[in-house]
């Protein structure tokens, strides 16, 4: 029963669609490019989401699944979290998504985000 229910888990994990797939509503589908010309009050306002957007992320943040977390949660183990934002403060983060979006002008504010995010998460393991 555990091998089936480890299974059946393997297979939704992996057949879960890119996380690009989904759509993204505000500031993050705003070019790089637009971020860095903004006025300071569109500036606030995309710094805002950003801050919205990885703080939802952060309360969904885990480690990779691996498996020994498989085999954790089938014990019923609590799952490991990482609280990529710790220690780190919105202006860092904003100076993090300037850095990212003059080295790539043409990507979108949501790739900025996510590449700080998974910067982030490296430093906090």
């Amino acid at each position: 029963m555990k091998a089936r229910l480890i299974a059946m888990f393997m297979a939704f994990v992996l057949s879960a669609p890119d996380a690009r797939s989904n759509t993204y509503i505000g500031s993050g589908r705003v070019s790089c490019g637009d971020w860095l010309a903004s006025s300071e009050s569109m500036r606030v306002h995309r710094q805002n989401w950003i801050m919205g957007y990885l703080s939802g992320l952060n309360s969904n943040s885990s480690e990779p699944i691996t498996a020994e977390c498989l085999v954790c949660l089938a014990q019923n183990c609590p799952y490991p979290t990482i609280d990529f934002l710790a220690e780190h403060t919105a202006n860092g983060i904003t100076a993090a998504i300037d850095k990212y979006c003059r080295e790539n002008p043409l990507k979108k504010v949501i790739d900025a985000a996510d590449d700080v995010a998974g910067q982030m998460k490296r430093l906090n393991k």
